[in-house]
C-alpha cells in the first residue's frame, strides 16, 4: 500500500505505521475480549474471529508492501507489485467479503465460492510474473472491480432477506440490523478504486490510509455492537404445516391465545421478545403466528410495536389524568421500547405522526 515516493515522506510513513498499528490492536482486541465493550449484548464469536483475521491481513499487508519493496524485490517493479497485489487479493479481499457475510445471522451462507473467485487472480498474477507481462494488472483490476460489483449486489439482496427475517422473528431490532455493512462496502470500494487508479497521484496514498482507518474503526464498531442471534427454529412443534409456497390455514383460536397470553399478560413489554418465546407462551407454532400476521398484512415486529404504542398511549392518558410528572422517554421505556429513537420511529410509522404531534392533539 505504498509507492516509492512514500518512503521518503516522514509524515506519510507515520500515517502508514499508525494505520498498521490500529489494525494490530483491533485484531488483538477482538481475539482476546469475550464481550462487547459498547453494548451489553453477547457478541457473535464467529464474526469476531473473521473480522480479526481481516484486520490481521490488513496489518500484514502494510508490512509486506514495505518489506517486499525495500528488501526482497527492490529493482523489479512489475514482480514486486504482482506479488503484493496477489497477496492482497487472496487475503484482504476474500476476508472482507467473508466478514460481511458473517454479519448476516439468519442462516449460514456458503463461504467457499469466495475462495474459488480468487483463483483467476492467482493465475493472472503467476502468469504476469512468469512472463513479465504488465497486462495482468489491467486484468486483475477489472476482475476485482467486477467481483466487487457482483458482491455488492449479492449483499444488498442478502441484507434485504436478513431484514425481513429480523422483522418476522424479533420485537427489538437494536444491535441486530446490518444495513450499515453496505456503507462499509462503499468505503472498501472507494479505497480500492483510489488505490488501483492512483487518482490524485501521491495524495491518493494518503487517502487510502485515511479511508483504511475509517474502515477499521467502522468495522470494529459494527462487530462490537452486533448482537448474537440464532436462526429461529420451532422446536416446540416439529410437525408444522409447510410454509414453502403454500397458504397456511390459521385456526381461529390463535387470536384468542395471543389476547390471553401476550396482550392481557403484557408479555409485549419484555425486551428482546422473539417469536419463538411467544410461541412457547401461547402454546402454538411459528407457522400459525406468521400466517396470522401475514393475513393481517403485518409482521411480528409490527404486531409487538403496535401493542407497545397502545400501551404508551394508555400510560400517557393515565399520567395526564393523574397530573403526574413524566417524560416521553420514560413512558416509552415503560412501554417496552429499548430506546427513544426506536420508539419515535415506530410511532411515526404506525400513527403517521410524531409522538409530540400526537400528544398535542390529546
Amino acid at each position: 500500500m505504498y509507492e516509492q515516493e512514500g518512503l521518503q515522506n516522514s509524515i506519510y510513513l507515520l500515517l502508514y505505521g499508525a494505520t498498521a498499528m490500529l489494525a494490530v490492536v483491533s485484531c488483538l482486541y477482538l481475539l482476546m475480549r469475550r464481550y462487547n465493550m459498547f453494548s451489553i449484548s453477547e457478541p457473535p464469536v464467529r464474526l469476531r474471529r473473521w473480522a480479526a483475521a481481516f484486520l490481521a491481513a490488513d496489518a500484514l499487508s502494510h508490512i509486506w508492501w514495505i518489506v517486499i519493496g525495500t528488501v526482497v524485490i527492490v529493482d523489479d517493479r512489475l514482480v514486486r507489485n504482482a506479488v503484493n497485489i496477489g497477496l492482497d487479493s487472496v487475503t484482504l479481499v476474500p476476508l472482507m467479503m467473508v466478514t460481511l457475510i458473517c454479519m448476516l445471522q439468519d442462516k449460514r451462507r456458503k463461504l467457499w465460492p469466495i475462495g474459488v473467485a480468487t483463483i483467476p487472480v492467482v493465475v493472472a498474477v503467476a502468469w504476469g510474473i512468469a512472463g513479465h507481462h504488465t497486462v495482468y494488472e489491467d486484468f486483475v483490476r477489472n476482475y476485482l472491480i467486477a467481483i466487487s460489483i457482483f458482491f455488492i449486489a449479492y449483499m444488498v439482496f442478502c441484507v434485504l432477506q436478513y431484514g425481513k427475517w429480523l422483522r418476522d422473528n424479533y420485537a427489538d431490532l437494536e444491535h441486530k440490523e446490518v444495513w450499515q455493512s453496505l456503507v462499509l462496502l462503499v468505503a472498501i470500494l472507494l479505497t480500492f478504486v483510489c488505490y488501483k487508479t492512483n487518482f490524485g497521484g501521491f495524495m491518493s496514498e494518503y487517502a487510502v490510509q485515511l479511508m483504511t482507518i475509517v474502515l477499521i474503526s467502522f468495522l470494529l464498531w459494527r462487530v462490537e455492537t452486533l448482537q448474537l442471534l440464532e436462526p429461529a427454529d420451532d422446536h416446540n412443534n416439529e410437525n408444522t404445516p409447510d410454509e414453502e409456497g403454500q397458504s397456511v390455514c390459521v385456526p381461529s383460536y390463535i387470536n384468542t391465545l395471543l389476547a390471553e397470553h401476550c396482550e392481557a399478560n403484557e408479555l409485549y413489554l419484555q425486551h428482546d421478545l422473539t417469536i419463538g418465546t411467544l410461541c412457547a407462551a401461547t402454546g402454538t407454532n411459528r407457522t400459525y403466528l406468521s400466517g396470522l400476521f401475514s393475513q393481517q398484512g403485518i409482521n411480528y415486529n409490527t404486531y409487538i410495536n403496535q401493542l407497545r404504542i397502545q400501551h404508551f398511549m394508555r400510560l400517557y392518558r393515565e399520567t395526564i389524568a393523574n397530573e403526574s410528572p413524566y417524560t416521553t422517554q420514560e413512558l416509552a421505556l415503560k412501554s417496552g421500547f429499548r430506546s427513544y429513537r426506536t420508539f419515535s420511529t415506530s410511532f411515526k410509522q404506525l400513527m403517521g405522526m410524531t409522538p409530540t404531534e400526537w400528544m398535542k392533539k390529546q
